[in-house]
């Protein structure tokens, strides 16, 4: 849903039937099937199956890649371990050299040194 012009959040944005529950339909197969590929091969193999239909061969070749090795994965957590701590300190550090506050290279440095920290929390 879009924000109204109030502020809340009880409209549909386009394509979307008129109630506040649609964005039930917006998960899984049926958002699979909106979206396809544009965000890149679904990671969930319900979504993929419930896709493979309309699939170019492209796509198909890569599903069944996907589904070859999918008994030899784990599964990923909703988020990847700090990663709201790397964005927003990522964000810092583009304002700091947009502002002048610090220069390409400070800032790339940094930014190893924050990646470097947070992969080992």
């Amino acid at each position: 849903m879009r924000p109204s012009d109030d502020g809340s959040r009880d409209r549909p944005h386009r394509g979307c039937a008129d109630d506040r529950s649609h964005h039930r339909s917006h998960r899984g197969p049926d958002a699979g099937a909106v979206l396809g590929t544009n965000r890149g091969v679904p990671a969930s193999p319900v979504v993929r199956k419930a896709i493979a239909g309309q699939s170019t061969p492209a796509d198909a070749a890569v599903y069944q890649i996907y589904n070859e090795i999918a008994d030899r994965t784990i599964p990923q957590g909703p988020n990847l371990p700090n990663d709201q701590e790397f964005v927003n300190q990522l964000k810092l550090l583009g304002q700091s050299v947009a502002y002048g506050q610090s220069t390409v290279d400070k800032a790339s440095t940094d930014l190893i040194a924050l990646i470097n920290r947070l992969s080992t929390k």
